[in-house]
């Protein structure tokens, strides 16, 4: 994880205790908005995973400990590997670990590099890099020249395409909804998922989305344990709660002896690293302390209708998800894990 996004996160964490305070102040209460998101279409996921039990050959590790630091994230497009390592590198292989190209001239704030990055993602055939702190948006062709950038008013941490333009989460702040849409030109359109800002914490703007082909969107919390659908036009029509009902807990009020109070932000057993789609099924990743040694997983959904499939136990805490086919490529150590699923 880079500098950006665990000083975000920190940052995430003070907000927490400062919002909490706030909404005691003015008397806004989570747990209605939970019962809100109860009133939607809901699957229930098992409470306990069932381990799918994989050929050893079908279970594929690209080391690339020469070439990744610490690997946050992969994509899989048109039969090549983009992958986001530590600090600021983009990085592209072919299926075989060959490297092929990079994106951007390194790190730094002239023409062309990029000082951070929060997320890389792929529209339209061209890869699409959003840098929060230099408050742009970067397009780079396949084989890594770059064809646009476009400057952004705010801080920009997970985007994908979203009808002819892109939807990109931020931080919530002042805001009240997480979702901006930016036209292909840097026209800010439409906000969406206020629902998000209403039910979770100043964390949960770091959860992580992904979109099908039909244009709708998933939406994992990263420290509860809820999925919510959007339909292509932005409106909210399901919540799936995940396999170990975390739920979001307020930091306590502990007064001292002169009669202030401090609030202690949650710290949960439980992480979501990332959601993917592909061909009909979701990808869930995290990883969970609930358990000696704790886990290390990648859940699987067939989506219409809602099934649970079954988990894949990891070695490590996959970062990062892409998945193509059968295909699902982990971004975890300084390796590239591919997974090939049965049918």
């Amino acid at each position: 994880m880079n500098r950006f996004v665990t000083v975000m996160l920190l940052t995430g964490i003070g907000l927490v205790v400062v919002l909490r305070y706030t909404d005691i102040l003015s008397g806004r209460d989570h747990r209605s908005a939970y019962a809100e998101l109860s009133d939607l279409d809901t699957y229930y996921a098992p409470t306990e995973r069932i381990w799918m039990d994989l050929e050893p050959e079908s279970v594929q590790h690209m080391r690339l400990d020469s070439m990744l630091t610490a690997p946050r994230d992969v994509l899989y497009t048109e039969g090549s590997l983009i992958v986001s390592d530590h600090p600021v590198r983009i990085l592209r292989f072919d299926s075989t670990g060959r490297y092929m190209n990079r994106y951007s001239e390194g790190q730094g704030f002239a023409p062309g590099q990029l000082p951070d990055y929060s997320d890389v993602f792929v529209d339209d055939d061209a890869v699409v890099v959003l840098s929060p702190n230099g408050r742009r948006m970067m397009r780079f062709s396949l084989d890594g020249n770059l064809s646009g950038s476009i400057d952004l008013d705010f801080l920009a941490i997970y985007g994908v395409s979203w009808n002819d333009s892109l939807l990109i989460s931020t931080l919530i702040m002042n805001r009240k909804s997480p979702f901006q849409v930016v036209s292909l030109g840097g026209i800010i359109g439409s906000e969406y998922g206020q629902e998000i800002g209403n039910f979770g914490s100043a964390l949960d703007v770091t959860g992580r989305l992904t979109r099908r082909e039909s244009g709708g969107l998933y939406y994992v919390f990263r420290y509860a344990s809820v999925l919510l659908e959007y339909a292509a036009d932005g409106r909210l029509i399901r919540r799936v709660e995940l396999p170990d009902r975390q739920s979001i807990e307020e930091g306590r009020g502990v007064k001292d002896g002169q009669g202030n109070t401090s609030f202690r932000a949650p710290n949960p057993p439980v992480q979501y690293t990332d959601v993917e789609y592909s061909n009909g099924r979701v990808y869930i990743a995290g990883s969970s302390r609930r358990t000696s040694g704790g886990i290390a997983f990648i859940d699987i959904y067939e989506v219409e209708p809602w099934v649970y499939i079954g988990s894949v136990r990891m070695k490590h805490t996959p970062r990062g998800l892409s998945a193509s086919s059968s295909s699902v490529y982990a971004a975890a150590d300084t390796s590239i894990i591919r997974v090939e699923l049965p049918h």
